[in-house]
């Protein structure tokens, strides 16, 4: 991730600010920096698509896909705040003159700046249903094409063909050949005949079970299935007219022969509370490529995993793939499985077994109806090895993380001993409970208002 930041410094940054300080000579300040942020806005929108695109180096360099996104919204969220800036100073340059193709330009970027605020609105107020987000989403990249015209048609300095102009409109271009793949074999299809450059395989449902609000169930291959470890995640949709929608999910299977997958899903938005109802056996499921590095050194140190609900996805895939490795290492792993009560805990009876049959590998588990909570000193009396020297995964609620890093600190444990991922692929910045305000203030004073949202069709389920 370090190499990541990096290069972002150095090609959104530094290697425009050089090419601006050399190009502006003479050129009053304030439109030389507006100009200069308007560089930066497009070079960090063109990041935001080449993140989406999700090739292997990519998410290698920026430490696995979920960091991937994180990065993909606040790059997106950031270029806002500096086109804002841009925006509010005066870039015009009177001794260029004023071209023909200037005032379009202005045009455009105007519409394009107003065009982005709504957009990443929508992104960030998480109250807004997926599929509307899912559908206006695809329309940055429109605008982001405007912007790019926009930067060229407008009155500058330098010309296109100068090394600055070169460089911004060959990483814009590849922002712009980003935003086309995603378009085309990204969110937009699922099917791997429709979608041959994603990898998408085919799946059938075989089995299905539900415990309580989790359901599980098991894919098998029509033809090849994917190649996975342990710990990673797919994105999946269904030949289902409900279900059509792409989700990434965590594989809670390790690999076998038979190559056959199984997801243990938790009911928590629109979508996945609808799964349940409209899963069947039989249907097909369409499963992209293996995304993730979790379990990627297994069994190589001492380790401590911690699990919170449905978290413990993961580590189910990660207990079978430790089990069938040779008993010939001494080091040991813990799994501190976190429920509110035993009935909750899913796949429990399958990772006692390995637990029997494996004696490297030790379940604890934490009711917290029994006042059995999670704690340092439970970890540390548990485990038989030094815990700052230890490998430490965690699958679970951000805020339990946050708690669990300081205790860690505590102990001394380096940061990068501790692996987690913060895979969301849609965020929000603390909107949501304004506009929960705002609605409920709207609803009293225009009941109808639900009546016509409802006949919505992206709110219809």
């Amino acid at each position: 991730m370090f190499i990541a930041i990096c290069i972002l410094i150095t090609t959104c940054l530094i290697i425009p600010g050089l090419g601006v300080m050399q190009s502006y000579s003479g050129v009053p300040m304030d439109a030389a920096f507006s100009q200069y942020l308007g560089i930066v806005a497009l070079l960090g929108m063109s990041y935001c698509y080449i993140l989406a695109t999700r090739f292997k180096l990519v998410e290698s360099l920026f430490g696995g896909l979920d960091k991937s996104y994180v990065f993909h919204k606040w790059l997106g969220l950031g270029s806002l705040a500096v086109i804002f800036l841009h925006d509010q100073i005066d870039a015009e340059i009177k001794s260029l003159g004023s071209p023909s193709m200037g005032e379009l330009a202005e045009d455009l970027g105007g519409l394009g700046f107003d065009g982005l605020q709504v957009l990443l609105l929508i992104t960030v107020i998480t109250l807004i249903p997926y599929a509307l987000w899912k559908f206006t989403h695809k329309f940055i990249g429109v605008l982001f094409v405007l912007s790019v015209l926009h930067f060229a048609w407008m009155p500058k300095p330098f010309d296109l063909t100068s090394p600055l102009g070169l460089y911004v409109l060959s990483i814009c271009g590849l922002g712009i050949l980003s935003y086309l793949y995603t378009l085309s074999s990204g969110f937009a299809r699922a099917s791997k005949s429709h979608n041959p450059l994603k990898g998408t395989r085919q799946y059938k449902v075989i089995s299905k079970d539900l415990t309580g609000d989790i359901v599980s169930f098991e894919l098998a291959p029509i033809q090849k299935g994917i190649r996975h470890q342990a710990g990673q995640f797919s994105f999946i949709s269904f030949d289902h007219a409900k279900l059509k929608e792409i989700h990434p999910f965590t594989i809670s299977k390790a690999p076998n022969q038979e190559g056959n997958l199984r997801f243990s899903i938790k009911a928590l938005g629109d979508y996945t509370k609808s799964l349940p109802k409209h899963l069947e056996i039989g249907i097909t499921a369409n499963v992209s490529k293996a995304y993730g590095h979790f379990g990627k050194k297994l069994g190589k140190r001492n380790e401590v995993w911690i699990a919170a609900g449905i978290g413990i996805t993961p580590f189910v895939a990660m207990a079978q793939a430790l089990s069938e490795q040779k008993e010939s290492s001494d080091k040991e792993t813990h799994l501190f499985y976190c429920v509110q009560s035993k009935q909750q805990a899913i796949h429990l009876e399958e990772l006692e077994k390995i637990a029997a049959r494996c004696s490297r590998f030790h379940v604890h588990l934490c009711e917290s109806s029994l006042g059995k909570r999670i704690s340092l000193n439970l970890i540390k009396e548990s485990i038989g090895f030094e815990l700052k020297k230890a490998s430490i995964s965690f699958c679970g609620p951000s805020k339990l993380r946050k708690t669990l890093q300081d205790w860690f600190k505590s102990e001394s444990v380096p940061s990068r001993n501790f692996h987690y991922e913060v895979f969301e692929i849609r965020s929000g910045i603390g909107l949501n409970p304004i506009v929960s305000w705002i609605l409920k203030v709207l609803l009293a004073r225009f009941p109808k208002i639900k009546q016509v949202w409802a006949r919505l069709p992206f709110t219809q389920q």
